[in-house]
């Protein structure tokens, strides 16, 4: 707010901040452990994998060729990388390096 505030004169009364994230009002964090096993058991990622997470809009500005392209030197089997999102300039066919990739999860 400050910065929008300072930055760009918006009055107070126009601005309102909204978190990004989730509402955890609306979270039930005693099926965590649950909802956990099952989202694994759906991407066939073991209990022991090393997940790393990367999403929302993915424009060639977040350089996601770039991960995979790192991601394919780790070489570590215990690791996965989840990628959410949409992709709305990369080539989605069968031949493109971005979803051919071991453990790779596109979502």
């Amino acid at each position: 707010k400050e910065f929008a505030k300072n930055i760009y004169q918006v009055p107070e009364k126009k601005l309102d901040l909204l978190y990004l994230g989730a509402d955890t009002e609306k979270i039930n964090f005693k099926l965590k452990d649950d909802i956990k096993v099952r989202i694994r058991e759906n991407l066939n990622i073991n209990s022991d994998d090393l997940v790393l997470i990367t999403g929302g809009k993915l424009s060639e500005g977040k350089n996601i060729d770039m991960l995979l392209k790192v991601f394919k030197k780790i070489k570590l089997p215990n690791v996965k990388l989840v990628i959410f999102g949409e992709f709305p300039e990369v080539d989605r066919s069968e031949n493109s390096f971005s979803w051919m990739e071991e453990g790779v999860r596109y979502l």
